[in-house]
């Protein structure tokens, strides 16, 4: 059985409706022959669209192992044999006065053993070249059949898997 999300459905409904928004500026000053602004609208609108398909990507976990998609065009596929690592991790990590404040939490999948550095550097450049979506507990329930190894946790505060 094939279980699919979305990489981040809350950022990819806002992205998407901002660079619809940027659209429609660009359209309207089109209209009324404001040609640089609606240029510098069009590439905002682009640019929001992009990071759109890049949260709105199609997570979907089988038996083989896990894939990425946008618009049924597979861009990553990865076996459960790769996977080397399954994490949890939070990407606010300059948050030394309340390490409770993890920011957004991300399930990822790494292709190679991380250590706490690797890590770090991951989340500074996000989103990473692995597979990721956002963290919910049954996701990562739904993931545990196919991964018989530890979990690891990276700036979750206090979350307890």
């Amino acid at each position: 059985m094939v279980k699919k999300y979305r990489a981040d459905s809350i950022k990819f409904a806002i992205l998407t409706a901002v660079s619809l928004f940027f659209l429609g500026a660009s359209l309207s000053l089109f209209c009324v022959a404001s040609l640089l602004p609606a240029s510098f609208c069009l590439l905002l609108a682009v640019l929001y669209l992009s990071a759109a398909l890049l949260n709105g990507a199609r997570i979907e976990i089988d038996a083989t192992g896990i894939s990425r998609k946008v618009f049924c065009f597979p861009l990553q596929h990865v076996s459960w044999a790769e996977v080397r690592e399954i994490g949890v991790c939070g990407v606010k990590v300059f948050n030394r006065r309340r390490p409770d404040k993890t920011g957004t939490l991300y399930i990822y999948f790494s292709l190679e053993n991380m250590t706490d550095d690797d890590r770090f550097q991951m989340i500074l450049r996000w989103p990473p070249k692995q597979i990721w979506f956002a963290y919910s507990s049954s996701r990562l329930q739904e993931i545990a059949p196919f991964w018989e190894k530890e979990i690891i946790t990276y700036n979750t505060g206090d979350l307890i898997l």
